[in-house]
């Protein structure tokens, strides 16, 4: 049964072999339990390469990590630094992580956590 551990036992020894997800496979869910900051910061922790999606209501887009930097950002309007900060302050909606897709380009020199307090800032100002 796929995702079941499996147990071996040789003597006193004992083996526990666990099947993983499909490379292909993504992580999703919906923006309202896991906010996008959410997200990233878990991204960020594994280290994690590939792309979030982010089908918001208001303006859906990609973000492609690396190793769980931020490195490229697309919206419909918006490309880079911008558009990350865009697609991290959606509120509702879906997103989809799927891992080892490469980025197109590398457009934002950045870390997680600078795109995080950047977004509060301009949050906090009413900016975004």
């Amino acid at each position: 049964m796929p995702g079941s551990p499996a147990a071996f036992s040789t003597g006193d020894d004992k083996t526990v072999l666990a099947e993983r997800p499909g490379a292909s496979e993504a992580f999703q869910g919906n923006l309202a339990e896991i906010p996008p900051f959410a997200v990233l910061q878990i991204l960020e922790m594994g280290r994690k390469t590939g792309v979030l999606k982010i089908d918001a209501d208001t303006d859906p887009g990609s973000l492609w990590l690396q190793r769980g930097d931020p490195i490229h950002a697309e919206t419909k309007g918006q490309v880079g630094f911008d558009a990350a900060l865009r697609l991290v302050c959606a509120k509702r909606g879906r997103f989809a992580f799927e891992p080892q897709q490469e980025t197109p380009e590398a457009t934002i020199k950045a870390s997680v956590t600078e795109l995080l307090l950047e977004a509060a800032r301009q949050l906090d100002e009413g900016r975004l």
